[in-house]
């Protein structure tokens, strides 16, 4: 099995650069005083959250791609790559049999150099919101070391609260690059050009390690980031998770974008083990997995993949 550093984990140490360190940069309108907008105090927050994450999770990274090479017929795929993931980091199948392995570490090494077009903050539902238009080169999970790709640009949207952090990332546009070949014992390289669509979610954060206990009813409400498998455009939603007993906490999750309900009726009655839920499988197109956060369990945050979006979410306790 091969590793390396891996593109992927690049695109999100991008991010968080971006958010703690480089959130002055790009364009796309007025940006803040970098000086302000770093000692502002949800920003403050976000790289603390950061800083003490225990855990990290992205479910698959979903791709729709052509190539097309001089006048051979082009080359058209849509794939998913699985990923494995403990709760120190993740394993992402590449496309060259390799592993691209992201563990939590990776991603407080704020080293990266991002070069960000447009970095926008707000809230949104009681979180705190951003959105990150930058380069992600996810392409070697697609494209072997032969090719050399300029990928199109993708917007990284994210929401943050006390305990954790919830994204999604999506990309679609024109693909350029070229590709090393071998004629007649010479290598020659030819250009291409294509179009990429791609789109995967994650959540990191420092998680309690117990399960939420007491008597009576306990709800969580919040907000969901997703994107559409079928069209890669952004999705926004909500987020409902619901232990109907915390004598036998047992927990049901509502997960609805764009007005409609995406979660299956196995969502509900989910164990918990050490403050964690799952369910099913990405293969399956059924895909759920989460935690709690903070002494209180006042957080949670989780992952999801369906046959027709990935996602995540972010949840704070109401009662």
């Amino acid at each position: 099995m091969k590793h390396r550093t891996p593109r992927i984990v690049t695109s999100l140490a991008a991010v968080a650069a971006a958010l703690t360190l480089t959130a002055c940069g790009g364009g796309g309108g007025d940006s803040p005083d970098p000086v302000d907008l770093l000692l502002a105090p949800r920003v403050v927050r976000l790289k603390k959250i950061i800083e003490r994450s225990d855990t990290f999770s992205i479910p698959a990274v979903h791709f729709d791609y052509s190539v097309s090479i001089g006048t051979a017929d082009a080359i058209a795929n849509r794939l998913s790559t699985n990923a494995s993931c403990t709760r120190a980091g993740c394993d992402v199948e590449a496309e060259d049999g390799g592993m691209e392995t992201t563990v939590v570490q990776d991603l407080i090494d704020l080293s990266v150099n991002v070069d960000t077009t447009e970095i926008s903050l707000g809230s949104r539902g009681g979180f705190d919101t951003i959105a990150i238009a930058s380069e992600f080169d996810v392409s070697g999970l697609i494209l072997d070391d032969t090719f050399t790709v300029t990928p199109p640009t993708a917007t990284a949207y994210g929401a943050w609260g006390e305990q954790g952090f919830a994204g999604v990332v999506i990309g679609d546009g024109p693909l350029a690059g070229q590709v090393r070949q071998t004629l007649r014992m010479a290598e020659t390289t030819v250009s291409f050009t294509g179009h990429l669509s791609y789109a995967f979610a994650y959540v990191m954060g420092n998680t309690t390690g117990t399960n939420p206990s007491g008597v009576g009813i306990a709800t969580w409400e919040g907000i969901a980031e997703a994107a559409s498998l079928r069209t890669f455009e952004r999705r926004q939603g909500t987020a409902t998770l619901v232990i109907a007993d915390l004598s036998d906490p047992r927990l049901s999750v509502d997960i609805d974008v764009d007005g409609f309900a995406i979660n299956s009726s196995d969502w509900a009655n989910l164990p918990l083990a050490n403050g964690g839920f799952t369910f099913g499988t990405v293969a399956d197109g059924n895909y759920l997995a989460g935690n709690f956060h903070g002494s209180g369990h006042e957080e949670a945050y989780g992952v999801f993949d369906t046959e027709a979006y990935t996602g995540a979410f972010g949840a704070k306790r109401d009662n």
